[in-house]
Formats: structure tokens, C-alpha cells, sequence
């Protein structure tokens, strides 16, 4: 499959038979060459000499070996526990399954495969709901509880409009600009789709007693985006390259502030404020008139 135009690839050592793609991940299904080669096994994995260097219990907890990271997964689960070991060289990766359970899309596994790629490739994960028209990408990133599946439910009304992700999406710098992509992970109204837009605002969302939007400055933005995306927080370099890329799209595309009722005066509202109206017949962006 393809996240972000990254490629990733499944290989079994031995084969393991009953495991597919789950629908989300249907949308992202290629073929061709890979960037990521994930290897599947079964057993314990060859372990060498392991320090702690990060604790999410109890669904994950990062240790670092001589040549790359070991994640220890539901350790506390016996019918889920594995292990994926992401080498520092990048490429190639393996996830050890320990328990019955031999299913590589249950669990953060994936999610934190790509994080530490995305690292390494001027990309991060962001808390939000996406959506494209146009040709065009918008951000509506916040915190759980924050609105983001209300604004895919009222998105997913209008004509023209696309929902990528109700809950994870991925912005990466390609080619001197800014991109948009879904990712599989999705929330409780299962928007995924591939994406790959240009990145035209972020909005940072709460619930308001009117529609409201306040510009925020760089610092604001990237303040914002540090609580609203999940960089790799145990890298000191993946975190030194995530900060240069929020600041670096703080100051490239617009972020502010938006506060929202739910209804649909807020898709009107956001709509008119970059840069485009409804057109009658199919709902989408269409540019205003100088």
C-alpha cells in the first residue's frame, strides 16, 4: 500500500495465512516498488542489549538497541503481544508477533512505522480532519473532543468536497511546496482516503458560540501544531526536524485559529475565507472574482 506517497511493502517469513487489508486500508492498496519493507514473523525476535528510552504503556514501550529501536507492543496483552524493531538506516523494518494474534494492521504498529519515516522525509502525522477540493488541502486539527468529526460530518454533505481523514493526516514537503495526504487511521466516522493535495490553510478548531477565526503567528501555529501531531517525541533528531518543518509551514501556509457552530453557516463561513465561493451546481470551490 501507499501512505503520503511513501510505499510500503508486507512480507511474510513464513507465510501467514488469514490476514488481509482492512477496509480502510482498501483505498491504499498499490503495487510497484517500496520504500518500506516491513517483514512479518512469528517467535521472539533476536534480542541484543536494550536501553528504555520511552514509555507509553501499556500499548507500547521504546527501547533503543546498538543499530536501531525496538517497540515492544502490548506487552501486557498475551493475545496481542509483538514486536517491531525499525533499524536506523531506515528501509526495512520487522515486526515479531509473540502471541496468536498475527495481524500487522492491529494495533499502532504501522502508525509508528510511518512516524519514524515521515521523520526522515520532511513529513508528520497531524490530529485532524483533512479535506480536498480543487486541487486544494485544509487542515481542521485539534485535540480529541475538539470538533474534528463534526466538521467530516458536515463536509461530507456538500457536493465537491472530499474527506480524507476524520481523525490522522500527513503533511509532507515535496518539491519546495507543502502537501496533503489521508492516512487509514481514521476516527469514529471512517474517512480514509489517499489524498495528495497541495496544503492550502490549517485551522486550529474548538467549539464557539459564533463562527470565528483568529490569524496566528508562527509561533503560534507551530505551538499549535506540536500539540495537535505526533512527531517522534523519543528522537532528538526526528524532533529537531519536526520543529524546523512546523515552523517551516507556519510560514509558508496560513494558520489561525477557528471557532465554530456546528452547522452549516461554519462550511460557508471557512469557505469564503480561502478563497472561494459555492457554486450552485456542484457545491465545490470555484475562485472569487478580483
Amino acid at each position: 500500500f501507499t501512505i503520503a506517497d511513501i510505499p510500503v511493502t508486507l512480507q511474510w517469513h513464513p507465510p501467514i495465512s488469514g490476514v488481509s487489508a482492512p477496509a480502510a486500508y482498501q483505498p491504499f492498496l498499490s503495487t510497484g516498488s517500496s520504500d518500506i519493507r516491513l517483514e512479518l514473523s512469528t517467535g521472539e525476535p533476536q534480542r541484543g542489549q536494550e536501553s528504555p528510552v520511552f514509555d507509553s504503556a501499556p500499548i507500547w514501550s521504546l527501547y533503543r538497541m546498538r543499530d536501531g529501536s525496538s517497540f515492544h507492543l502490548f506487552d501486557s496483552y498475551p493475545d496481542l503481544k509483538r514486536t517491531l524493531f525499525i533499524p536506523d538506516e531506515g528501509g526495512r523494518a520487522r515486526l515479531s508477533f509473540q502471541a496468536a494474534d498475527h495481524n500487522p494492521f492491529a494495533g499502532p504498529s504501522l502508525e509508528l512505522l510511518m512516524i519514524t519515516h515521515l521523520a526522515r522525509r520532511g513529513g508528520v502525522i497531524l490530529h485532524g480532519c483533512g479535506i480536498s477540493s480543487d486541487g486544494r488541502g485544509v487542515v481542521f486539527a485539534g485535540e480529541s473532543g475538539a470538533g474534528k468529526s463534526t466538521l467530516s460530518r458536515l463536509w461530507a454533505q456538500r457536493e465537491g468536497v472530499e474527506i480524507l481523514s476524520d481523525d490522522r493526516v500527513i503533511v509532507r514537503r515535496r518539491n519546495g511546496s507543502f502537501y496533503l495526504y489521508g492516512t487509514p487511521w481514521h476516527g469514529d466516522e471512517a474517512f480514509a482516503a489517499p489524498g495528495g493535495v497541495e496544503l492550502s490553510r490549517i485551522y486550529f478548531i474548538r467549539h464557539g458560540q459564533g463562527n470565528h477565526i483568529r490569524k496566528l503567528s508562527a509561533a503560534g501555529a507551530v505551538r499549535e501544531m506540536l500539540k495537535c501531531s505526533f512527531p517522534p517525541l523519543w528522537d532528538a533528531g526526528g524532533m529537531a526536524a519536526a520543529l524546523g518543518l512546523f515552523h517551516a509551514v507556519a510560514t509558508a501556509v496560513p494558520c489561525a485559529e477557528l471557532a465554530f457552530v456546528p452547522d452549516h453557516t461554519a462550511m460557508d463561513f471557512v469557505l469564503e475565507r480561502v478563497g472561494g465561493t459555492l457554486n450552485p451546481g456542484n457545491r465545490g470551490w470555484k475562485p472569487l472574482p478580483p
